[in-house]
């Protein structure tokens, strides 16, 4: 058997080629400017070593705090659960819960603290989306990493604040992103997603913290003439936790003791 230590530093070269191949096409200023941004997150060698990662915090929507959970494991797995107050009751709660594990997704919903789920599948648009977040990469890195087209656009200035501009167009060019960074540190401030039904979102990043050596961005605003705007509030961070992969499959049974501390 190939012990982890090897299987760790085979699959950091495999990346290593990978990302020389992805961007062999890029301008060098491009290059240059996704390596700044790379280096101001906290490196590649701090990303790689994430294989799971435990977001937890509340979501304030329409003068209503939702507290969440995200869990995502490499390489494209991901749960997040949301916990609803059931209106007239101070002690109940409901849990909405979307999973997908890499091949397909399923959403649920049930009373906060039961071990029953009652699964249903989701295809479409909404797997597609959810899949989307299912990476501990930050999603500009995420993008590149993916296969996206790259385009350096002119810079921007917002109140007296000069933003290098970046677009990505996933391989599916489903929908497009514009990343809009500090040109001093070349963190993101806020970016946004146009799809191709003509609906848009802006997410604004702010206050990022660090962990483990990466950065996290604490304050997430998402703004949509659709659904209105949302503030995710993000207060813990857990990096490397302990994850079964049948937490994120498809199927109609439960592990109560990984439920419960999971969500």
């Amino acid at each position: 058997m190939i012990k982890r230590p090897l299987l760790f530093m085979l699959f950091h070269a495999v990346t290593m080629v990978l990302t020389h191949q992805a961007s062999a096409t890029e301008s060098p200023e491009l290059r240059k400017l996704i390596k700044a941004h790379v280096d101001a997150m906290g490196g590649w060698k701090n990303w790689y070593a994430i294989e799971s990662i435990r977001l937890t915090g509340n979501i304030e929507r329409d003068g209503q705090t939702i507290e969440f959970c995200i869990v995502k494991k490499r390489p494209q797995q991901i749960r997040a659960t949301i916990t609803i107050p059931i209106p007239g009751s101070d002690n109940e709660a409901m849990q909405m819960i979307r999973a997908h594990d890499g091949k397909q997704a399923w959403a649920a919903t049930r009373r906060a603290g039961a071990q029953e789920l009652k699964q249903q599948k989701i295809t479409g648009q909404a797997a597609a989306d959810l899949l989307a977040e299912a990476t501990v990469l930050p999603s500009l890195i995420h993008l590149w990493r993916s296969g996206a087209t790259l385009d350096r656009r002119p810079n921007s200035t917002e109140a007296g604040q000069e933003l290098i501009v970046i677009q990505a167009t996933p391989t599916d060019t489903s929908s497009v992103y514009t990343f809009y960074l500090h040109i001093d540190n070349y963190r993101i401030l806020h970016y946004t997603q146009l799809n191709a039904d003509g609906t848009s979102t802006r997410t604004t990043l702010d206050n990022d913290r660090t962990f483990n050596g990466v950065l996290f961005p604490e304050n997430t605003r998402i703004e949509s003439k659709q659904t209105g705007t949302s503030i995710m509030l993000t207060r813990n961070v857990e990096i490397g936790i302990g994850i079964y992969d049948d937490y994120f499959e498809n199927i109609h049974r439960t592990t109560p003791n990984l439920l419960s501390q999971m969500h």
